[in-house]
């Protein structure tokens, strides 16, 4: 990650059962309504991000028939109806998974503070810089400069991708890892450099930020970084 990226938020945590007894296949149960269909499309770079680990990744077209199959057909014979997840566990014998990874929470959203900080070396540009030289230019830049005015150092939001899950052994039900983290969109370009006017609207920049290509490019990087860590979290590369 480049140091001038914003920091993830991650509050994972993985049982110490799990830690003893390493998985080798995952079934994935995409998440449910509106949040299925934008997780899907992802969902390559997460069996990428799995099968570099040595971890099997069970298909989701699969997956999902064969808990409509063995859901309606276990819901006939008990006569209760089940969850996407118990439906999952259901079918362990017949694809032999390990362990099942439930996503709860996938979204995109727009940050409510700034994320990326920019402050004023050289009129009339303001460059982006990490939060560390952020801090220490208004501690000790700031006081010194008689023209110093809140124009000289600003902070604009970004997208940020939450994202919640579980895994759970198919074995005993156990859940084995619990994952929460928010992820911001990876910067790829060369630090950004802003011209902004009185009124504190951006009237240039070296490069456009928010071009829909480049905005994709970020999203799919951060995306990326997500799975590579959360790949890394279940095949005990990394710890919580």
């Amino acid at each position: 990650m480049n140091p001038i990226d914003p920091p993830w938020w991650d509050d994972s945590s993985i049982s110490s059962a799990h830690q003893a007894e390493q998985y080798s296949r995952i079934m994935i149960v995409p998440p449910t309504g509106s949040a299925g269909p934008a997780f899907e499309e992802n969902l390559a770079a997460a069996e990428r991000a799995f099968m570099r680990r040595g971890i099997t990744v069970i298909s989701t077209a699969v997956t999902s028939r064969i808990i409509l199959e063995r859901g309606e057909r276990h819901q006939e014979e008990s006569g209760l109806n089940l969850s996407d997840l118990e439906r999952a566990l259901v079918l362990a014998e017949e694809t032999n998974a390990d362990g099942v990874l439930q996503i709860g929470t996938w979204r995109w959203r727009q940050t409510e503070v700034g994320i990326r900080y920019f402050v004023e070396y050289d009129e009339p540009e303001l460059i982006e810089v990490t939060p560390r030289d952020y801090r220490t230019y208004l501690r000790e830049e700031a006081p010194r400069n008689s023209r110093f005015n809140p124009r000289r150092y600003q902070t604009i939001d970004d997208k940020v991708l939450d994202f919640t899950g579980r895994l759970v052994d198919v074995d005993t039900g156990e859940v084995m890892g619990s994952f929460a983290m928010t992820v911001p969109v990876v910067r790829l370009a060369e630090p950004l450099h802003l011209e902004i006017d009185k009124d504190n609207r951006v009237v240039s920049s070296n490069y456009s930020f928010m071009d829909s290509d480049y905005v994709n490019e970020r999203e799919t990087a951060a995306v990326v970084s997500l799975f590579d860590r959360l790949a890394n979290l279940i095949a005990g590369i990394d710890t919580p």
